[in-house]
């Protein structure tokens, strides 16, 4: 998906994987979606991990969670490399420059 997408798609669904070298296309996009689904709810609707630190198991819950007063609830993993090469699934997906999953 091309960032330029995201601004124009209603209606976001599902996970989206931002990487690259442009860090701040990166960064703006997440501002984003956080902005217009749960400012005002980050309390409930918005779980952010760092990849080295975080569990499989965590994220899953963190996904199975619904979102509290809001339609849609966003979980960020930043470092997703470093979550994959921990957990041993890096071959599971074929990632390069990978910064940040959003589910």
């Amino acid at each position: 998906m091309n960032y330029k997408q995201i601004y124009r798609d209603e209606t976001h669904s599902g996970a989206y994987l931002f990487f690259g070298k442009e860090k701040y296309l990166i960064e703006n996009a997440l501002s984003y979606l956080i902005n217009k689904y749960v400012k005002g709810t980050e309390a409930f609707n918005y779980t952010k991990f760092n990849g080295v630190d975080v569990k499989p198991e965590d994220i899953i819950s963190a996904c199975e969670t619904y979102p509290v007063m809001n339609d849609k609830k966003i979980v960020l993993v930043r470092d997703v490399c470093d979550f994959l090469s921990e957990h041993e699934l890096k071959n599971s997906f074929m990632i390069s420059w990978t910064n940040y999953l959003i589910l």
